[in-house]
């Protein structure tokens, strides 16, 4: 089974895993180990049993209580569908959230826009490319396919961990406020979609927008201003760097749904090499992209020839944080369909078992006139319970972990009645279509054969 899956399992989770116990010397001993263990165990129990048991009992067959073999095997059933139902709702509960996390309006647009890495170590004469990024970018913001272009030190999605602390100018009293600091440059919040609250960003004259700074919300309320444009904030002591902020912006999803939204600041950065810049950001219109990509080959080829292009759509970015979500919830899909196998498996050899044993009452029901309906629901009424019992059991478990888990996303997802339901009910349709063509093959067979045979 490993071997049949495994090339799968890879391709889905992009990985490369390998099994070959003949080339590596430890796997194989691990796997001799455990066949040594199961081998010694399969055989010892029995034996253990067998030693404690009186003589006639064995000679019977009896070499186990009915009872205790009853509880067992009925035990084995009841966990093994507890962990398929468990497994089930926790598919339904991560595509939930997901689905949350990608429907949340993220405040702002970034469709349509091309990421470009400058990796500005690669290039020899820093000053030469430079200039090569400044043109490539002017001669982009002329076309009439492009709307708009900046260069800038983040995007959503990859924001670095940079902070410092600010004092409201005129407060004495007001404590240091720590700020997430980001450096941008001209028309970022236009290219990137970003709507403003009050004020406007960088984009008038640079004369005009240095030693600027642009808010969001969540910065805002944390300084104590309730109209914050036009005041200012000094960096690292009272009297420190002055900052005027010249705009607010909404609270965006810079570092995606699942982190709470920190205090933000945005620096207009005046880069003298353009090429420091870890991205230039060139917004398509509605319709372009493909054309302005061409375009950015085009203009790459023509101003830093041997250089490579590395570039991305930017919401491409905060989307791999989803990915690996996805790639957890696929794998608890198929760890549930194994569960759902092994306990059909498990389900199907009880329930062979069971009508073998009750053949004789089966057969005499039938004379007495019992219809193949009332057998079936006979037969079924007891693996009915067991499944159920298992749902009973495994909802709390369940309901437990997905609010364990859920705490780790600052927007989340409620949890629905509907994921256990369906949960549920997909654990019972397939035990019962399992022992149903079991409990069928015994209602419908011939009363006279299974009386003669007793």
């Amino acid at each position: 089974m490993v071997v049949l899956l495994l090339p799968t399992f890879n391709r889905l989770f992009e990985t490369d895993l390998q099994f070959n116990p003949i080339q590596n010397t430890l796997l194989l001993w691990v796997l001799v180990i455990i066949w040594g263990i199961v081998g010694l165990l399969s055989g010892l129990i029995p034996a253990l049993f067998w030693s404690r048991s009186k003589l006639i009992q064995s000679l019977h067959g009896n070499l186990f209580p009915v009872n205790k073999k009853s509880v067992s095997r009925h035990s084995l059933i009841v966990i093994q569908f507890v962990i398929a139902i468990v497994l089930i709702s926790g598919t339904f509960m991560i595509r939930k959230q997901i689905d949350f996390m990608l429907q949340k309006d993220p405040k702002f647009d970034d469709e349509n826009v091309i990421a470009v890495q400058t990796d500005s170590w690669q290039y020899e004469n820093l000053e030469e490319a430079s200039r090569n990024l400044k043109r490539i970018s002017e001669e982009l913001e002329a076309n009439p396919f492009v709307e708009s272009v900046s260069f800038s030190g983040s995007i959503p999605g990859d924001y670095d961990e940079n902070y410092n602390g600010f004092y409201p100018e005129g407060s004495s009293t007001a404590e240091r406020m720590f700020l997430r600091k980001a450096y941008v440059g001209q028309n970022y919040f236009k290219t990137m979609g970003i709507d403003f609250l009050n004020g406007s960003g960088f984009d008038q004259a640079i004369t005009a927008v240095k030693n600027s700074v642009v808010l969001n919300k969540k910065a805002m309320e944390e300084l104590g201003f309730t109209e914050a444009t036009g005041q200012i904030l000094h960096e690292g002591s009272r009297t420190g760097n002055p900052y005027r902020i010249v705009g607010v912006i909404d609270n965006f999803s810079y570092q995606g749904v699942q982190r709470e939204i920190q205090p933000l600041a945005h620096f207009f950065s005046e880069q003298e090499n353009f090429a420091d810049w870890d991205y230039l950001l060139v917004k398509a219109k509605a319709g372009a992209s493909f054309q302005v990509i061409d375009l950015l080959k085009e203009k790459w080829q023509e101003g830093l020839p041997g250089f490579p292009l590395t570039h991305f759509f930017a919401n491409e970015k905060l989307n791999e944080q989803y990915k690996e979500y996805i790639k957890v919830n696929t794998l608890i899909a198929w760890f549930s369909i194994l569960a759902i196998l092994l306990s059909c498996v498990g389900l199907f050899a009880l329930s062979k078992f069971t009508m073998a044993r009750r053949v004789k009452e089966i057969g005499i029901r039938k004379v007495n006139g019992a219809k193949v309906s009332e057998i079936l629901a006979l037969l079924n009424k007891d693996f009915l319970k067991w499944v159920i019992v298992a749902f009973v059991i495994a909802v709390p478990l369940a309901y437990y972990g997905f609010t364990k888990w859920l705490e780790g996303f600052a927007y989340k997802t409620t949890i629905s009645w509907w994921i256990f339901a369906l949960a549920g009910i997909a654990a019972l349709v397939i035990a019962m279509a399992t022992v149903s063509w079991q409990s069928f093959r015994a209602a419908i067979a011939n009363p006279v054969d299974a009386l003669r045979d007793e």
